[in-house]
């Protein structure tokens, strides 16, 4: 868009305000004949109408008819801008009149007063509005004057005097006032509204031209001005303006042009020697910088180096200290203003860290860039200090090694609290190690112990039986037969005792086999549990002679191994044991392990059923398969339960609600679930009664072989 202040704009401005001057002095002119134009024909045409009239009211005025002038006058009913007419007759009557608005009515000539020959007074207001007085009509022009025959203009009225003549003879006057200003008015609107569309349009088309033609003329200056504008807005001296031919401007565009040639000219070279001064001033600011960055970055690794707690040193490669931080300082025991730079690395390490940095650092720091390892540093008093080292190889640009860096951590702290671990965990493997031979003895004492019950109550069984055997009734009849030995025979025959004599042997006999049967069986049964406790013996020795050994075995005969160790135990507190063993193939484990979880589980469930009271002692054993590549053993009961909070500890070291317990049986069987690739959890019944222990151990692959 053009502004207000550019050439065209005001060249244009100009051609339109030219034109527009030009064009209202022509519309204002041709307005004002028109308007005159427009009267004169209206006059025109009026006249006319009255002389149609005039010829028309000959014979009513003739015959001095009222009537038929009256039907002469309607005629002018038609004709919008007559206001007003009157037919007078020779007399100076008036036969008829017509008043716009009002219909026609014919005045009898009896009864209209003579006027003198020939004008009648009609009346008007103003310039055309007609009053009567009587039946005299009275015409006047607004000075008070008469019409002149002919016709009168008044303003925008009209007034005709036209006398009727026939054959050359006057018969009366016709008088006729026109009001000529809505028709004008309306004409006038029309021409008007021609005129502005007429002018707009010759405006609008004074504005094409005007660009059309002035802009041969400003396009070369506006030209000029652009080049100008982006020259001054981006100092680019390269561009040119346009060739605008042999005139003037033309002229003064390659005047131009040869100016920015001559300063793009200058302008170069002021570029390149500007450019040349910047370059070196930015390689000063850029060396000035480094340094000052270099000295700030050097200020701010030493303060660095001097706050951590490490040692930092760095060395030539003839091994002279070149640096040595505060803690440094501090570590060995020197002074902080000490000079370090007459001393040596192997001043501060004694000989077998002075070869392992020279014969294992070093080479492996050229190597690598860098080496971790232990060595031990030498205080000034003498004693040693344990650090870990990070041996650092600094190269130049020609890769040459330049020097060495170390920096090394004080490790005695660390050394002592690792010993100290090592100590505490070797009492721990050791308490757990007593810990399982204590549960171990704990289950075999308790299984011989079950059987030794038994094996006291059969020798009880046999002491009173002994006691109260019949043998001292044998004793009575041998000591009766001995009395009667020498007669025997008639003692029998004769005496009751003697009679009753075969009858009491053949009781004591009976008696005595009947005891000998039952003390046979009391000592079969004590045989038996004697036989029983060599078993459990014998089976606790072979799991701690076979512990670690990986054997194929079915996990139903497991679970039946650990069961019979408690298998008494469960019968003398009353549980009911329900079993369900499904059949899956064998694992390939170390049976020791397996079993000691199992029978650490067994335990717990019965010890779980100690304080039941309310309901029927119950544990469920199962063993399954899971996915097809699991084992699944469980043991569940319908005890006391495991509450919410202790289910997240209950396989944490050292975790128990027991009151003698020492927390490392369900830890040791879930770290030995998990050496085994398997796992131990757990879970408690909905009800709150009871929890089931599932231990959870992976099937062999198909093409598994026991190991060697």
């Amino acid at each position: 868009m053009k502004t207000v202040n550019s050439i065209a704009f005001r060249i244009t401005a100009m051609v339109i305000a030219i034109a527009l001057m030009v064009l209202l002095f022509t519309c204002g002119a041709l307005f004002w004949h028109q308007s005159w134009s427009i009267r004169n024909n209206l006059a025109h045409d009026l006249g006319v109408t009255t002389d149609i009239v005039s010829n028309s009211a000959a014979v009513a005025t003739m015959f001095n008819d009222p009537e038929r002038a009256s039907q002469t006058l309607r005629a002018l009913q038609a004709v919008d801008y007559i206001t007003e007419a009157t037919i007078v007759s020779r007399d100076g009557s008036v036969l008829a009149r017509y008043l716009a608005g009002f219909p026609v009515q014919p005045l009898p000539a009896a009864a209209a007063a003579p006027l003198d020959f020939p004008a009648p007074s009609l009346a008007t207001v103003g310039a055309s509005t007609p009053l009567v007085s009587g039946t005299e009509p009275v015409f006047l022009l607004s000075g008070g004057s008469l019409p002149s025959p002919g016709i009168n203009f008044e303003h925008d009225a009209v007034l005709i005097n036209r006398p009727i003549i026939h054959a050359g003879e006057r018969h009366g006057t016709l008088y006729i006032s026109a009001d000529f200003s809505s028709t004008y008015l309306n004409l006038l609107s029309i021409y008007a509204k021609t005129s502005v569309v007429i002018l707009l349009v010759s405006v609008l088309a004074a504005y094409l031209l005007s660009r059309i033609a002035i802009r041969g003329v400003t396009a070369p200056i506006l030209g000029l001005a652009r080049t100008a504008s982006l020259i001054a807005n981006g100092a680019d001296y390269s561009v040119r303006a346009g060739k605008a031919g042999k005139d003037e401007v033309g002229t003064l565009t390659e005047a131009f042009n040869q100016m920015l040639s001559q300063i793009e000219q200058q302008d170069g070279e002021l570029q390149s020697a500007q450019a040349a001064l910047r370059q070196q001033l930015a390689r000063l600011e850029a060396e000035v910088a480094g340094r000052k960055l270099a000295l700030e970055e050097q200020e701010k690794l030493t303060a660095i180096l001097n706050s951590t707690p490490d040692f930092v040193g760095r060395a030539n490669v003839s091994g002279g200290v070149l640096y040595l931080n505060s803690s440094g300082r501090k570590m060995i025991g020197i002074p902080m203003d000490a000079d370090v730079s007459s001393m040596v690395v192997a001043d501060f390490h004694p000989e077998e860290s002075v070869r392992i940095i020279t014969q294992e650092a070093m080479p492996a720091s050229i190597l690598q860039g860098s080496w971790k390892g232990e060595v031990v540093l030498r205080h000034a008093d003498g004693h040693e200090i344990p650090v870990a080292i990070v041996f650092i190889c600094h190269f130049s640009p020609g890769h040459e090694v330049e020097s060495y860096s170390s920096i090394m951590r004080d490790m005695t702290e660390e050394k002592a609290a690792a010993e100290g671990l090592r100590q505490s965990q070797l009492k721990l493997v050791e308490s757990s190690r007593f810990a399982g031979k204590a549960e171990v003895a704990t289950h075999v004492l308790h299984n011989v112990g079950n059987v030794l019950n038994s094996v006291n109550v059969s020798g009880n069984l046999l002491n009173e039986r002994i006691r109260n055997s019949k043998l001292s009734a044998l004793a009575r009849v041998t000591a009766l037969v001995s009395e009667h030995r020498d007669i025997l025979p008639e003692f029998i025959a004769s005496d009751p005792r003697g009679r009753r004599l075969p009858e009491l042997l053949e009781g004591i006999q009976q008696a005595l086999q009947t005891e000998q049967q039952e003390l046979v069986g009391e000592v079969t049964s004590i045989s038996g549990h004697i036989a029983h406790i060599r078993e459990i013996v014998t089976l606790q020795q072979s799991h701690a002679r076979y512990g670690g050994l990986q054997q194929r075995i079915s996990p139903a005969e497991l679970m039946e191994e650990a069961l019979s160790l408690h298998t008494d135990s469960f019968t003398r507190h009353g549980i009911a044991l329900v079993t369900d063993f499904s059949l899956v193939p064998p694992l390939i484990v170390d049976k020791h392990k397996v079993l000691q979880i199992l029978v650490n589980l067994l335990a717990n469930a019965r010890q779980a059923l100690d304080d039941v009271e309310d309901r029927e002692r119950c544990i469920i054993l199962r063993v399954a398969q899971e996915d097809g590549e699991r084992v699944v053993f469980s043991v569940a009961d319908n005890g006391i339960g495991i509450p919410p909070e202790n289910l997240t500890r209950i396989f944490s070291h050292g975790f128990t609600t027991k009151k003698n317990g020492h927390g490392f049986g369900l830890h040791g069987g879930a770290l030995d679930a998990q050496s085994m690739g398997g796992q131990l959890r757990v879970a408690t019944a909905p009800s709150g009664h009871g929890a089931t222990f599932i231990l959870d151990l992976p099937l062999p692959e198909p093409s598994a072989a026991l190991p060697c």
